[in-house]
């Protein structure tokens, strides 16, 4: 193997061939530079199926791939894989505009394999990918599907209604690219495959209002789908506890329905879901995790409201169930927090969304991050807000008055906006999501390191909900 790497080097670049995957690169793409094969990174994340994105402050190229991340520093030539830093025997570099990646460092990391064909010219870098050997239908007053790939896969649940399930397998492939399968039981209609990107296989299930649907990972390659009649919809993986998670137990008289203001707090991400992540280390899971009991605990201290958390500790807990949770305990407000992440490391500030439409291209970059692609979404999203009507406005109005009241206590508030966040889009509610500050600014992630500061917003915060409640 080495050999042949030697030997490929020693040509010009004009008479070799690239294929990554099953994509023809072309030659304008790649060079070789000092006998080492460079791929423009553009090229290299649309053969691979990776979002890609652009530091220009920190001159870094940033690769999404699947659940993994990978960051080439342009000027210090280091490289960041999975939250820490790894060792490469090439650096990326600049050229005309354009960064150029070592492609058999890309390939190591990722264990994809790379190949030569000295009769064709070609060098060929097989991605690896999972094929899916095996697909079983079983019925027997229940459905189950059974997927076998063959080796071990990472999988994720893109979304959960009424009526389908939408989950993603990475690092997987089917031939041919889209699968259709007609069941027609009495708990699942329809689901089909689809080669959703060069390595991600989506698959989506729909079925009747009244199915149940539970989701078991037997192993890292096998995966089971039950579906069966009942009364409720219901998750069984990655969901909330069916007993609410509440704080205080008091039903102390409020004027509202002879109760006191339920109010559910969802600290953003969790588990295997980090978030964004600081350049000292700090991680988003961890610090809204810590704002949400802070502010949990100043409302309760009111005498006031009755709070609910959708997660406690550190584990993951699915977009929807964070909104069933809400909808279950018929909240009266649901607060989602999050820390923002953006290229410029100068900016701080905290933002409020609500739940509506947007063209804003910024918007759709933090929708995107946290939660799904509104623009491959934008149908399933459609019919979430025909069903929101009645909510948008007073989310909108919510939120308004936390800026206005929150900006009296001399905290940085950017503004009010509207996304298509999917986790408010579920709740049936009014409901904000809170962006607490830029975890990507240096000066602020220490700051929400620092317990005076966290304790600050959270007043702030808690004040200004509270405030709405006693004037609306």
């Amino acid at each position: 193997m080495f050999t042949l790497l030697i030997f490929f080097f020693s040509l010009s670049a004009f008479s070799l061939s690239l294929r990554i995957g099953w994509q023809n690169i072309p030659k304008d793409k790649f060079v070789l530079k000092n006998n080492v094969l460079y791929v423009q990174s553009s090229a290299l994340a649309d053969a691979i199926g990776a979002d890609l994105d652009w530091d220009p402050i920190y001159k870094c190229v940033i690769f999404y791939y699947g659940k993994a991340e990978l960051k080439y520093f342009i000027r210090s030539g280091k490289v960041w894989f999975n939250n820490k830093f790894i060792q490469t025997a090439n650096k990326a570099f600049i050229a005309n505009g354009r960064s150029y990646i070592p492609l058999r460092d890309f390939a190591n990391i990722f264990g994809f394999k790379l190949k030569y064909n000295p009769t064709k010219k070609l060098i060929y870098v097989e991605l690896g990918l999972a094929t899916l050997e095996n697909l079983n239908i079983l019925s027997n007053g229940k459905t189950r599907i059974i997927f076998d790939f063959e080796r071990n896969i990472e999988y994720e649940i893109v979304e959960k209604k009424t009526q389908h399930l939408i989950v993603d397998f990475f690092g997987s492939f089917i031939d041919p690219p889209r699968i259709d399968k007609k069941v027609n039981s009495k708990s699942l209609k329809s689901f089909y495959l689809v080669q959703f990107n060069p390595s991600t296989v989506r698959a989506v299930f729909e079925f009747d209002v009244n199915t149940r649907c539970s989701v078991v990972p037997e192993n890292g390659s096998r995966f089971i789908f039950d579906f069966g009649t009942g009364e409720s919809t219901t998750l069984k993986q990655n969901t909330v506890a069916e007993k609410p998670i509440k704080e205080s137990e008091s039903k102390t008289e409020y004027k509202r329905k002879g109760r006191k203001i339920r109010v559910v707090i969802d600290p953003g991400h969790g588990g295997v879901d980090s978030g964004a992540v600081g350049i000292f280390g700090g991680l988003e899971k961890d610090i809204v995790l810590k704002i949400a009991k802070l502010l949990g605990n100043k409302l309760m201290a009111t005498g006031k409201f009755e709070i609910f958390y959708t997660r406690t500790g550190d584990e993951y807990v699915n977009l929807y169930d964070r909104a069933k949770f809400a909808n279950d305990v018929k909240a009266d407000l649901f607060v989602s927090l999050h820390l923002n992440s953006y290229k410029e490391k100068t900016v701080e500030g905290m933002e409020i969304y609500y739940f509506d439409f947007s063209e804003d291209g910024y918007v759709r970059r933090i929708v995107w991050k946290e939660n799904l692609d509104p623009e491959k979404d934008k149908d399933k999203i459609a019919i979430r807000v025909m069903k929101k009507d009645s909510y948008t406005k007073e989310s909108e109005k919510i939120a308004k008055y936390l800026l206005s009241e929150i900006a009296k206590d001399g905290l940085k508030v950017r503004s009010v906006k509207k996304g298509e966040f999917a986790v408010l889009a579920y709740t049936e509610m009014p409901s904000i999501l809170i962006e607490c500050d830029f975890i990507s600014n240096p000066v602020v992630e220490v700051r929400l390191l620092n317990g005076d500061y966290v304790n600050k917003l959270t007043d702030s915060i808690s004040k200004a909900i509270k405030s709405y409640f006693e004037n609306n």
